[in-house]
């Protein structure tokens, strides 16, 4: 969806950009909400029609105070210092944070006024207590040096020395559960622990005070507890709706925290991958992580949504670069060897020597002037060279994954150097490493971009406001189109039993493979690292066996192929298809009346129209995300019995090899454990299918219905009619108004 030239936002100069309000999304919102209030009765109450009323708590959960800002969520993967440039000053920063800056999300929206305000979410007791019991027992049972380390945050050094003391102890295995239960207690009771658990802490100021307001939150004997943290501010490039998340980044390798970036990214409506531009190209670690995520967002539909940005950092580090060409180089060395001349020189006369003083400082200066704008034009063309290197990349996995041959239009790069554009905006003495103007380092064109995603999204949901405002004022119900509804819903059915057939195989491969998986993780884990994976039901350190056991379906390219098209492409053209044979035909038994109405209600059909097919096409995206992640959550349920059977295997001689049970079990019961990973899908598909049913039935439904009461107003009840005839004329000029600007 592209914005119209003239409602565009302008490119963003050096100057600091101002705050303007959308005027047009400021009138939707106020006509919307005096609709609501001239519905209201004195009392407070809304007396309407059941249909009426389930439209205005659809609209009164977008109404807030009267006001409705977007909620555009936007998952940045670790770099507080982009995030910093896009915000326009260190509202984050890893050197205060520590380890806690990938360990909690952060998010960030925007919030009138001069003031910033951070909300600190503690986590829960019941979520704490969970985490405390697996560190201690993984300590005081197995001397875990990972769960040491992170238990020595929160614990004293007395505390830590009574579970080294319980570890070399003689004592029965009840007397031992009851000293570990006594240690988590008063771990729990602590003043300091107990205030802050399932509450929240706010501090405020000014944007640049709220980084020295959390310091003390990041601090070893807090952040652990911390669950997330919310910043609110003035923040102009948020100012269109959107919420910037801050994730766990590449490279991290805590299983846990890697999770929650991935459900936050699987959520998010728009990603940032974030990677340093300088390992883009030839680090394999990089380019498993952009691999990966550009992968899954083809799958998932990111691409047809220009939902995934590539972001290359760093854009403002060259490093010495000696053996890469410059049309600079041939001036340096002359400037150079021009300067090695004067150095050479024998003694002078000191009034010879000082009348070649200005000379030498204007060589200097020279050369100074030349190596920076050797390293600009480097940094340059740098950046071109990996833009296209990654488009290159990315048309071969779109290629790979979706089977087509046609190239897909290019994905958004943006090279940024967001240190050198810090030092411009806030006007430092500190000398830029390469860029002298804050164009140049990238950060405005993401910065115009990242606004354009949210002026975008706040359109999509102003149409969608009005409609439901438009449904709201029209009530009367019909019943039609139920055979194309029924004719779309089989053909869903019949694309989802060609990915349970396609996934049958490789469920059946990685049931023959899962003892082997087995061994593998028993080969290369220590004893204690093998039982802290069990006591976490196969999720440790950077190990996820539930994946590992799924591996053969989850990355499979063949499914991956089929999922692709069948949900972004397939799905979509016939949901298209059914939405223009439902308009046809609804619009056809308009246009056979004779009323002063019916220009009115075609314009209805063909809105109605658009948002139920905008509305399905989003229903099924998200449904089809959580289907397609499914493999490892079904194996840790499956696995969940036997994960809490091997964890309590008593201490004693030959340990490890009980522990290995494991192998005699996926041995004996693979197989009813992975027909249930067939049922699964089979099961989360017929869910999308049933939910996809409801929604077009109930939609259709409305549309036959408003166009009814448009032809006949005589059933629309008298208080609904008359603020309709207020209001009507209003929304129909702002719904063109809008959707003139996404054309």
């Amino acid at each position: 969806m592209a914005l119209s030239p003239a409602s565009s936002l302008s490119s963003l100069t050096d100057d600091t950009p101002e705050l303007t309000k959308d005027v047009d999304l400021e009138n939707v919102y106020h006509l919307v909400s005096g609709v609501v209030r001239d519905l209201s009765l004195p009392g407070g109450s809304i007396s309407l029609p059941s249909e009426a009323q389930i439209e205005m708590e659809k609209i009164e959960k977008l109404l807030v105070g009267g006001a409705y800002r977007p909620n555009h969520k936007v998952a940045v993967s670790g770099k507080s210092t982009l995030l910093n440039a896009l915000l326009g000053c260190s509202v984050l920063s890893a050197a205060d944070m520590g380890g806690a800056c990938t360990s909690v999300v952060t998010e960030i929206s925007y919030q009138e006024g001069s003031e910033a305000v951070a909300t600190v979410l503690f986590k829960t007791r019941q979520q704490w207590e969970t985490e405390l019991r697996h560190l201690v027992t993984d300590v005081h049972d197995a001397n875990n040096p990972d769960s040491l380390g992170k238990l020595a945050n929160v614990c004293s050094r007395q505390d830590l020395k009574k579970m080294g003391t319980v570890e070399k102890q003689e004592m029965l295995p009840e007397q031992s559960k009851e000293l570990e239960s006594s240690l988590i207690d008063n771990l729990l009771d602590d003043p300091a622990v107990k205030d802050k658990l399932g509450n929240a802490s706010t501090v405020s100021g000014t944007p640049k005070d709220i980084r020295e307001k959390l310091k003390p939150f990041w601090g070893a004997a807090t952040w652990p507890l911390i669950a997330r943290v919310n910043i609110r501010g003035p923040f102009p490039v948020l100012s269109s709706g959107i919420v910037l998340a801050d994730l766990p980044g590449h490279g991290d390798a805590d299983i846990v925290r890697n999770k929650v970036a991935d459900q936050y990214m699987q959520d998010a409506n728009t990603i940032f991958l974030v990677a340093p531009i300088n390992r883009a190209i030839d680090d394999e670690g990089v380019q498993n992580y952009l691999k990966k995520h550009i992968s899954q967002s083809i799958i998932d539909g990111r691409i047809a949504e220009d939902s995934v940005v590539l972001v290359l950092t760093q854009h403002d580090v060259i490093g010495s670069n000696a053996d890469t060409a410059s049309s600079k180089d041939a001036e340096i060395e002359e400037l150079t060897n021009q300067l090695k001349t004067h150095k050479s020189q024998k003694k002078q006369p000191k009034d010879s020597k000082h009348s070649r003083l200005p000379e030498t400082r204007k060589l200097r200066a020279s050369l100074g002037i030349a190596m920076c704008q050797r390293q600009k034009e480097l940094a340059q063309g740098r950046c071109l060279a990996v833009i296209s290197a990654l488009q290159h990349k990315y048309q071969s996995i779109y290629a790979n994954v979706s089977g087509a041959s046609a190239p897909p239009r290019p994905i958004p790069i943006f090279c940024v150097g967001s240190s050198d554009y810090l030092i411009l905006h806030d006007h430092s003495p500190t000398k830029t490493a390469i860029f002298s103007s804050k164009s140049e380092t990238g950060i405005p064109a993401l910065y115009t971009h990242t606004m354009h995603i949210g002026e975008r999204q706040g359109v999509s949901d102003a149409i969608h406001l009005l409609f439901l405002t438009y449904q709201l004022l029209n009530q009367s119900s019909i019943t039609e189109c139920e055979q194309e509804v029924a004719s779309l819903v089989q053909s869903i059915e019949k694309m989802f039993a060609m990915i349970v057939d396609e996934s049958s195989p490789l469920i059946d491969a990685a049931k023959q493979q899962s003892l082997q998986v087995f061994q593998a993780v028993a080969e290369t884990h220590k004893w204690n690292q093998y039982l802290a994976l069990m006591r976490r039901q196969g999720e440790f350190g950077s190990t996820n066996l539930n994946a590992l056991l799924t591996s053969p379906i989850a990355d499979s390219e063949s499914l991956q192929r089929l999922w692709h098209v069948v949900f972004n492409e397939d799905i979509p053209r016939t949901v298209l298809h059914c939405m223009k044979s439902i308009h046809t035909a609804i619009s056809s038994s308009v246009s056979n009346l004779r009323h002063r109405s019916v220009d009115k209600s075609l314009h209805s059909i063909e809105t109605s129209v658009q948002d139920l097919s905008s509305t399905i096409t989003k229903g099924i995206t998200i449904q089809q995300r959580q289907a397609r992640r499914i493999w490892a959550p079904l194996m840790k349920t499956r696995l969940s019995p036997q994960y809490a059977s091997v964890a309590a295997i008593t201490p004693g001689r030959n340990r490890f090899a009980r522990m290995k049970s494991n192998e005699s079990f996926i041995e004996g019961s693979a197989v009813p454990i992975f027909e249930a990973l067939k049922a699964g899908i089979k099961g989360a598909l017929a869910e999308c299918v049933e939910l996809v049913q409801a929604e077009l039935q109930h939609r259709v439904r409305v549309i036959v219905r408003d166009v009814t009461v448009i032809t006949a107003d005589d059933k629309c009840p008298s208080f609904l009619a008359k603020v309709r005839a207020d209001k009507e004329e209003s929304i129909f000029e702002m719904m063109d108004s809008l959707k003139a600007r996404v054309q």
